[in-house]
């Protein structure tokens, strides 16, 4: 995945790990649920969204 605002790289497949640019983080994963009709729905992030105080969904 590409950045264009940092110029950075991101390898989605390795949990949004920079492999080029500018950046300063590695990208933020959702959680994710599935329910049993298929619906997914986020459910919270595995870290603070870089100059957040707080992650709000």
């Amino acid at each position: 995945l590409n950045c264009p605002g940092h110029y950075s790289r991101f390898d989605c497949e390795a949990g949004g790990q920079q492999i080029w640019g500018q950046a300063t983080q590695n990208l933020p994963q959702y959680l994710l649920r599935v329910d049993d009709k298929g619906d997914v729905f986020a459910e919270g992030l595995d870290e603070l969204i870089y100059g957040r105080l707080s992650n709000v969904l």
